[in-house]
């Protein structure tokens, strides 16, 4: 949805060809990819800033973070290619920030809760397990704006959602329809809920500290999350709750799927979002 008007641009600027040209396929992809992940991924960077210094980071503190993030993570490689995993890391990211405004500000417009539901249902259209995340962030919006003003977050959720639920009604002929049912890769499994099944040990280790895919082996001051979310958890409980739910809930879901390697990507891609 999000490269489809940048590649119809290119296309048109080369003439519409019957046939495209390498060239018109190289810049199409390029373009798309820019405009549908790079783009938002730097959105997203500049909201982590805010979002740290709203938790009780100074300003340079906050801005280092954000580059450590945006520079020196796997959200560098995952902003230039086209995999959903960082899109829906960086809608959530930026959804995340504007519900702890919210909280900050002790109440929550009807544009603001609108705009979280269309960012976080985007973000579980674009990569499914994300909604492990976004059920998350739901719980949260209950307990510090209500459940009249997150029924907007609902409303906004349901458009993405609906386009979501429409490309399986069209391709597969049901609304419901996984499209892994209808892949010749047998390997991968749904599990019991968005992939989440038995974790294997073995899995987890190579996906942490495994010279092969290891996140701390490839990254490794994100170690430092570990004693960052008890110093986050003193001020700010329920949010230090969100961000480990989302990390203990990723690692779990990464461990228990058959390809936990991700297949041809840099790191453990499914730790991304």
């Amino acid at each position: 949805l999000l490269c489809m008007p940048t590649y119809a641009a290119v296309y048109l600027a080369a003439g519409s060809p019957a046939q495209p040209t390498p060239a018109m396929l190289a810049w199409g992809a390029w373009a798309a990819i820019l405009l549908a992940v790079g783009v938002p991924s730097a959105i997203a960077a500049a909201f982590l800033a805010r979002l740290g210094h709203l938790l009780g980071l100074g300003e340079r503190t906050a801005i280092v973070v954000a580059l450590g993030w945006g520079l020196g993570s796997m959200a560098l490689p995952y902003a230039t290619l086209l995999y959903g995993n960082q899109l829906a890391a960086s809608l959530t990211i930026v959804a995340f920030t504007r519900l702890v405004e919210c909280r900050d500000q002790r109440r929550a417009t009807p544009s603001q809760m609108l705009t979280v539901g269309a960012l976080l249902g985007f973000a579980g259209a674009t990569e499914y397990p994300a909604m492990l995340i976004v059920a998350a962030l739901g719980v949260y919006a209950l307990r510090i704006v209500g459940f009249r003003a997150s029924l907007w977050a609902v409303a906004g959720a349901a458009i993405p959602l609906a386009a979501l639920l429409l490309y399986p009604r069209t391709a597969f002929g049901s609304p419901l329809a996984f499209p892994y049912d209808y892949s010749v890769w047998n390997e991968p499994k749904t599990g019991w809920f968005m992939g989440i099944s038995a974790p294997v040990a073995a899995s987890l280790r190579n996906i942490l500290w495994g010279e092969y895919r290891g996140l701390l082996y490839t990254t490794p001051w994100l170690a430092l999350a570990a004693p960052g979310a008890f110093v986050l958890a003193r001020r700010h409980r329920p949010e230090a709750i969100v961000c480990a739910w989302a990390i203990v809930s990723f690692l779990w879901l990464n461990a228990s799927i058959p390809p936990w390697h991700g297949g041809w990507a840099a790191g453990p891609r499914y730790l991304v979002p």
